[in-house]
């Protein structure tokens, strides 16, 4: 029976909450199912339609209550959250086994991660701006936080993932960095209708992808990158690398923070010559939290890497101020670093 039926009858508010109720649950039910039905073939309108729709429901429930009276509304809103919250929890558990699945493949369709940060986002801000009041409004929240969160996680294991496919032998050849620009332009098409998400997606990627970079060069042999891509062409490449890096993610996602700045202050770190410019450059990838929180012992594998000894590391570290002390390696860090 519809809310609309229910008025005309002249029925109570407390049928009328219960028609609501039931219009409200079996729409968001056939929601679910075509998202589930449409999971292989997500296009552009697909990705908007389902948090429209959903918005759309229960907006057209509380309106229709609205013309009746104001505190039929709230009390219709009320029944609306009840119903959205078993929808968002098997929303959460749909998407988490999904997610799960596709960050495992090697060439995923990433629009997927996309649709339900795009999903989380707009429902979360309809919740809130809500005004309601209601208990359920906060679990809702939460929980479309926590499939936020998970979606961000498989999205940068699965960058992680593809950005060392990429590099993979890289430091120990003359290769150029295309095949890993062409990876991220394939995997991240431009998504015109969510720039918002697109941004988010993009920083997150970007991040990942610097850090598998600079994971694999301090953990290569210096002298023996040196001999591949020529005595002093090293800075000269990273910095290229850097630039060019930075051009294809901004190009997909303008305005994206410059996460390859870390890489251009590893080509000064390469081309100081004196320990007292050493020191200004490490403050300042410490000032600007450059790898801290990925890498904690980043600053002490990139001066050894560079050729420091022990003690000439612990000169130029010991200059940084207190709270910009990074947390010194498990074990002994004067050992050489890993050559690959």
């Amino acid at each position: 029976m519809s809310l609309t039926s229910c008025v005309c009858v002249g029925q109570t508010a407390v049928c009328v909450c219960l028609c609501a109720q039931e219009d409200v649950r079996e729409y968001l039910e056939k929601i679910l199912q075509m998202e589930t039905e449409e999971e292989d073939g997500d296009s552009g309108d697909k990705y908007v339609r389902l948090y429209v729709d959903t918005i759309s429901c229960l907006n057209s429930m509380c309106c229709r209550a609205q013309q009746i009276s104001r505190k039929l509304a709230d009390r219709v809103q009320e029944v609306c959250f009840q119903e959205l919250l078993p929808f968002v929890k098997r929303y959460t558990n749909e998407k988490e086994v999904l997610l799960g699945k596709i960050a495992k493949l090697d060439e995923p369709e990433t629009i997927h991660f996309s649709k339900a940060l795009k999903m989380c986002k707009e429902l979360k801000k309809y919740v809130q701006d809500s005004n309601s009041g209601n208990s359920l409004c906060g679990e809702i929240g939460n929980m479309l936080q926590n499939t936020e969160a998970f979606t961000l996680k498989f999205l940068r294991d699965n960058v992680a993932n593809m950005a060392k496919r990429q590099l993979k032998g890289y430091f120990t050849t003359e290769i150029k960095l295309l095949p890993l620009l062409d990876a991220v332009n394939k995997y991240f098409p431009n998504q015109p209708d969510c720039q918002d998400v697109q941004e988010t997606v993009m920083d997150e990627a970007y991040k990942v992808i610097v850090g598998v970079y600079v994971d694999h060069l301090i953990n290569t042999n210096h002298s023996k990158l040196k001999k591949c891509w020529g005595g002093d062409e090293v800075g000269k490449i990273v910095t290229r690398d850097a630039k060019e890096l930075h051009n294809s993610i901004s190009g997909l996602a303008p305005g994206v923070q410059p996460w390859n700045l870390v890489l251009l202050r590893i080509t000064e770190v390469l081309e100081c010559n004196s320990n007292d410019g050493l020191k200004i450059t490490v403050a300042a990838i410490q000032t600007e939290n450059l790898l801290k929180s990925e890498n904690p012992e980043f600053l002490y594998q990139l001066l050894q890497w560079k050729g420091l000894s022990k003690w000439e590391v612990k000169e130029v570290l010991d200059a940084l101020p207190p709270d910009y002390q990074p947390k010194a390696p498990s074990g002994s860090w004067s050992s050489c670093v890993a050559c690959v």
